[in-house]
């Protein structure tokens, strides 16, 4: 994660990655706000309310097999007001070497989704953050449904073969790219 390190508004995120294949893992390649140490405690600087939104670039619970996985955004908070709008199935051909690329065009008022270079889903909506995202990558086990560990299929790996990052120097901002704490 780049929490507390680096943070962007605005911007084309992508990385290459191969997904684990072992049952009951969750990988997945999320934003989410940072709104740097003025903001005080993370759940202040990360709050998904308030202009902010998490961005689930690329979220998969192994047991769906290795061509398909979600898009999501969550605002509005995590508890009563919570909101979300997304995809629950994009479906992917990993490429010769088993990877996928995803990525996310992320501009005012919209929100667009690629993978292998293909638009997968688009949002265009007022509602799009407006706040600097941090980006993450991670590995649960169990995902949300708690799926079950399978203990004889691991080890397994969550391959990142590159992260990319790009910005239109009409939306960059001032503290864009630098250090957040």
């Amino acid at each position: 994660h780049t929490y507390n390190l680096w943070s962007q508004r605005y911007g084309y995120f992508e990385a290459r990655m191969k997904l684990p294949k072992a049952p009951g893992l969750w990988p997945a390649f999320w934003m989410m706000p940072d709104r740097g140490a003025a903001a005080s405690e993370q759940w202040k600087r990360q709050d998904t309310g308030s202009g902010g939104m998490e961005f689930d670039i690329m979220e998969h619970l192994t047991r769906w097999g290795p061509h398909r996985y979600n898009i999501a955004m969550h605002y509005d908070g995590y508890g009563k007001d919570h909101k979300s709008v997304g995809s629950d199935k994009i479906y992917v051909q990993p490429d010769k070497d088993g990877y996928i690329t995803c990525g996310l065009l992320w501009t005012p008022g919209s929100a667009i989704y690629y993978c292998n270079g293909r638009e997968v889903l688009r949002w265009e909506d007022a509602r799009i953050s407006n706040v600097p995202q941090m980006l993450m990558f991670t590995l649960p086990q169990g995902g949300w449904d708690n799926s079950p560990i399978d203990d004889k299929k691991l080890p397994d790996r969550f391959m990142i073969d590159y992260v990319r990052v790009w910005q239109r120097q009409d939306l960059a901002a001032a503290g864009d790219g630098k250090e957040t704490r």
